[in-house]
C-alpha cells in the first residue's frame, strides 16, 4: 500500500530547486523534462526569471 498526498508541497527556494528535490544531481533538462511531463513548462516560463523565480 501506497500513500500519495493531494497537498502539493513547496519549499522555499526556486521552481528548479523544488524540482531538484527529486533528484538532486538531475541536469537542466532533465529539470525541463520533468516540467514538461507535468504540463508545467509552458507556466514556469512565463515568469521572468523562468526556472530561478522563488
Amino acid at each position: 500500500m501506497g500513500l500519495v498526498s493531494q497537498e502539493p508541497a513547496l519549499f522555499a527556494t526556486s521552481i528548479e530547486e523544488n524540482i531538484l528535490f527529486g533528484k538532486e544531481d538531475a541536469s537542466m533538462d532533465e529539470v525541463v523534462q520533468a516540467a514538461k511531463a507535468s504540463n508545467a513548462h509552458t507556466f514556469i516560463s512565463q515568469f521572468p526569471q523562468g526556472y530561478k523565480t522563488q
